[in-house]
């Protein structure tokens, strides 16, 4: 048995262009995306169809709503009332009204995704989805059972928290609210009272006192807005509370009905709400309130609606998967908000792509680009084909048109439009765009992407000398760290003057020295307020800076204890930048390390089918001058394999295998310096079942009293491992559909490990595309020696029959498999493209 080497394989049937996405969007730090609102249409009552109509409306650029698509899901007991969203696996959730039973939707595609159950609840109202902790709370209708589950999107399950369900203090729950940065959940209770529970230890925090009842609540974080209405009871307004002030203002939003549904946009403030009242006639709109408290928009007679819900995060409606970036000509994340910035009198480009991965053609396929006032159009591609270009002199808006008969199914595209900003934009100027798509299948989708016109802040880097990036540096009291601090002026065309560096150290270390990059003693010091600060007159263009602080951990710091540095570089001409870097005091990880190795004792990468192998976990203490005590060990098998025995070389140390769980865990009570390394094997057999292609991945946790965990996995496949290639080159790799060439070559460049002797000059590779054969190569010509430069073998494949197997335009994955002399398999793969007009 037994070598590896990963297998990746990459499947694609794209457009040319959106190659060009993937290439040129690589540094993109901020990427736009579709944002709906979602509304219960109809509660219906005791519907004779037994469905009620969910409906996802666009939320357009300036708050307006349109209708994009309608799912019908069933109707339970007294009918759908509340509605929460998990932005991030892509889930929405709808209560029932005397059920616990929760309808669960796809946000993106408005299709059915099933049902979950609220264990132990009788009659849900309010929901919320806390993103933080992955947490989903409900409420029972009138009463203070507040239910609180771990959500897993995975198999669609709900599962008490411990402790759950919590009582809360006087609360007659209808609506609740959940404020994510503080913590905090706010209970709407049809009274004029609302109460507030803290979400770590659901004790009553607050109590807020209103002038009218509430049973729909909402919140506006960012502006510390709360907003409250029952239309259910007959209150026709809309109160807006200050949470700083107390102060009340309100707004009468129908003559004849109130809020019943109630939710507020975070990124623009902007309130929405369904309106009713109970089963009488009156309401049944869409309302949508700026935080002034005027309408901005409404949408009529959508029919009996309840809940409703808007995305925390952008999230959408979105079949035809619009999305629109920011390609060329900007800096990455160098503005507020980490969008892209652009300078006065710069030309940049968009990208708008979008693909149809449903099964069937889309037709009448229109995307319509409303240019932003802050810049001049200057190019598009398809210009005067599919697109074309318009100017409306009366009311100065500008809009790029491109329509296309058809978008089959499993295509992609991607079109492009350059524009310039106007020399009469200056910074700080926030400039947004949006784009529309639209066809005869799907609805309306609309995504934005801005831009922020301004000079670009200094390149900033804070690390610690010998730290490894993007981790914790973990330190001993008494160590010393030398803090790097990188600037540059590289993003601007122009010097930057009155520069200051101001470094804040924190209380657990104390200064030693800071030095430029020739090592010279330079900036001042303030023990007091433990500030360093420095400053220089001017940065060229292009001109970097390299400085060095070296500080002492002090004594006997707890473990855990966190050293955190923060340095702000500032400037005349651009933004501040900031930049910090942590530390925590603790003993150095254990060592360890794990390994999948046969009855022989050689390590191995794949397995068969009912094969026992074994994995040995190696531990020791040998980073450390002390003593670690309670080391706990903790391994879960993967489900493909089932235990056998362990065997371990320490008698201090007890392990034990939970059958339930599938687990193998271990604890020592204490681990020296100089001990000898402690080695568990564990003996298990692949089950008979699985399947060839599988990868079996486990891994091994390890921590103790002294010491952060550290972790250490291993991987295993299921059946014989092709290895990869170094390289795989196709030529011509640009193919025209009427071209004259008979043949394609294919040349495969091996590693350094395979040999000349190796290549079989009888072997035919065969190339696909995905799982489809397309052909076998008309003869293998190995080249090159063992001692001298890479070994190749060249292949001749035939160009009619791979044109004929390939459907459409755009970029292709191709995939070339062979076998060596020694039997061992290889595959490579390379990206061809087909056009209509260029290429052989």
């Amino acid at each position: 048995m037994k070598n590896k080497i990963e297998k990746n394989v990459i499947k694609s049937n794209t457009f040319l262009a959106l190659m060009a996405i993937v290439i040129l969007t690589t540094a993109v730090t901020k990427t736009a995306m579709a944002k709906s609102l979602y509304v219960i249409a109809d509660i219906l009552g005791a519907s004779e169809s037994n469905i009620q109509p969910v409906q996802a409306y666009d939320i357009g650029v300036d708050g307006t709503l349109t209708f994009q698509a309608q799912h019908d899901i069933p109707h339970l007991m007294l009918g759908a009332v509340g509605m929460a969203i998990d932005a991030d696996s892509g889930y929405i959730f709808i209560t029932y009204e005397a059920s616990n039973v929760i309808q669960l939707l796809d946000p993106i595609t408005m299709v059915n995704a099933g049902t979950t159950t609220a264990p132990d609840a009788r009659d849900l109202a309010g929901i919320k989805y806390d993103h933080e902790k992955g947490l989903l709370y409900t409420v029972d209708r009138r009463t203070n059972q507040l239910y609180v589950y771990r959500w897993f999107p995975e198999t669609t399950t709900l599962i008490h928290v411990p402790g759950s369900p919590f009582r809360l203090q006087n609360a007659t729950a209808y609506g609740i609210a959940l404020d994510e940065i503080d913590d905090l959940l706010y209970v709407a209770n049809a009274t004029n009272t609302v109460m507030v529970y803290s979400t770590s230890n659901w004790q009553l925090v607050k109590t807020i006192s209103l002038s009218r009842m509430a049973i729909s609540i909402a919140l506006d974080v960012k502006n510390g807005f709360m907003y409250t209405g029952a239309g259910y009871a007959g209150n026709m307004f809309l109160t807006q509370y200050h949470l700083t002030t107390g102060t009340e203002k309100e707004v009468q939003v129908e003559p004849d009905a109130g809020v019943i549904g109630l939710g507020v946009d975070i990124d623009t403030s902007l309130v929405y709400m369904s309106t009713g009242r109970d089963t009488y006639p009156g309401g049944d709109n869409l309302l949508v309130y700026d935080s002034a408290l005027n309408q901005i928009d409404i949408v009529f007679a959508i029919g009996n609606p309840t809940g409703l819900a808007i995305p925390g995060k952008d999230i959408g409606y979105n079949p035809l998967n619009l999305n629109k970036q920011v390609l060329r000509g900007a800096t990455a994340g160098a503005g507020p908000d980490d969008i892209k910035t652009v300078g006065t009198g710069d030309t940049y480009t968009y990208g708008i792509s979008f693909d149809n991965t449903n099964d069937y053609t889309v037709t009448d396929v229109s995307i319509v680009d409303v240019l932003p006032n802050e810049v001049t159009f200057i190019s598009a591609d398809d210009d005067g084909v599919n697109g074309h270009y318009e100017y409306d002199e009366q009311t100065g808006i500008q809009t790029y048109t491109w329509k296309y008969q058809d978008l089959p199914p499993q295509t992609s595209t991607l079109l492009e439009i350059t524009v310039q900003v106007k020399k009469n934009i200056f910074a700080p100027t926030i400039i947004t765009n949006s784009v529309t798509i639209n066809s005869n299948q799907t609805g309306v989708t609309t995504t934005s992407v801005d831009v922020n016109v301004g000079n670009n802040p200094l390149n900033l880097k804070k690390s610690i000398v010998g730290g490894t990036e993007g981790q914790v540096t973990q330190v001993q009291s008494n160590d010393i760290i030398t803090y790097a601090i990188d600037f540059d002026n590289n993003n601007n065309d122009f010097p930057v003057t009155g520069i200051s560096i101001v470094d804040s150290l924190s209380m657990n270390v104390t200064f030693i020295n800071a030095k430029d990059q020739n090592g010279k003693d330079i900036g001042k010091y303030e023990e007091k307020e433990h500030v360093w600060t420095w400053s220089i007159e001017s940065l060229e263009p292009g001109e970097d800076i390299h400085l060095e602080l070296e500080v002492s951990v002090n004594p006997d710091l707890p473990l855990g204890t966190l050293i955190t540095n923060i340095v702000t570089v500032n400037c005349n001409e651009a933004p501040p930048s900031s930049a910090s870097v942590d530390a925590v005091v603790s003993y150095k990880p254990l060592n360890i390390t794990k390994k999948a190795m046969d009855s022989s004792g050689l390590e191995i990468e794949w397995v068969d089918p009912g094969e026992r192998f074994t994995y040995q976990i190696c531990f020791d203490n040998k980073n450390n001058d002390s003593e670690v005590t309670d080391v706990s060990l903790s391994d879960t098998l993967p489900s493909e394999v089932t235990f056998v025995s362990a065997e371990v070389n320490n008698k201090n140390f007890i392990g034990y295998y939970d059958l339930k769980k599938h687990t193998y865990t271990g604890t020592l009570k204490s681990l020296e310096p100089k001990e000898e390394e402690v080695r568990l094997e564990l003996v298990v057999d692949v089950n008979e079942d699985t399947p060839l292609g599988t990868i079996i991945s486990n891994s091994v946790i390890i921590d103790s009293n002294e010491t952060l965990p550290a972790t250490t996995d291993v991987n295993v496949q299921v059946g014989e491992i092709k290895f990869r290639v170094d390289n795989l080159s196709i030529t011509p790799n640009v193919l025209r559909r009427n071209g004259t060439s008979p043949n394609i070559m294919a040349v495969v460049q091996f590693p350094d490990w395979v040999k000349l002797s190796n290549i079989n000059p009888n072997d035919q590779p065969i190339l696909y595309y995905g799982n489809r054969e397309i052909d076998k190569g008309g003869g293998s010509y190995p080249s090159g020696t063992d001692n001298n430069g890479p070994r190749r073998i060249t292949v001749l494949f035939n160009r009619a029959k791979l044109i004929n197997a390939l459907y459409g335009y755009g970029a292709f994955t191709m995939r070339v498999e062979g076998k060596l002399i020694t039997g061992q398999s290889y595959y490579g793969e390379a990206i061809i493209h087909l056009t209509r007009f260029v290429g052989d």
